[in-house]
């Protein structure tokens, strides 16, 4: 943690990142949430993929903050832009299902060929059921 703390400290995002998911998954010290997700959206904030796809997990699952799912689908919209194949998916599901937006199934369905494109089984197995 100290090492990558340092590198943090200097806003290098995947030093925030990295930080971040230790201090959630209790590697190197205690559990904290709340330090994972403040960590973990400086590197969001600077576009880092793998956090911004991060942060809206914690926002769907509560982690460090309430749940909010509105911010989950903004920020798994920014790391569906660059390609990221589970936020693509995620992305989607939130769509179908009108969580944290309106409900569009055109825009799920996109999102699913995206990922399905990848190789992503699940976006797969969905656009088998919209057929």
């Amino acid at each position: 943690r100290r090492l990558f703390g340092l590198a943090a400290e200097q806003g290098h995002a995947e030093a925030q990142y990295n930080l971040g998911t230790m201090y959630a998954n209790g590697q190197g010290g205690l559990v904290s949430y709340a330090e994972a997700r403040r960590l973990i959206r400086l590197a969001a904030k600077q576009g880092y993929t793998m956090a911004q796809y991060c942060l809206g997990m914690m926002c769907v699952n509560g982690e460090g903050g309430p749940v909010n799912y509105a911010e989950a689908r903004r920020l798994f919209g920014l790391a569906a832009e660059q390609g990221h194949a589970e936020a693509q998916y995620n992305l989607g599901v939130m769509h179908a299902e009108g969580d944290g937006g309106p409900q569009n199934h055109t825009e799920a369905r996109r999102l699913f060929e995206l990922a399905a494109e990848q190789g992503h089984a699940e976006a797969q197995y969905n656009l088998g059921v919209l057929h």
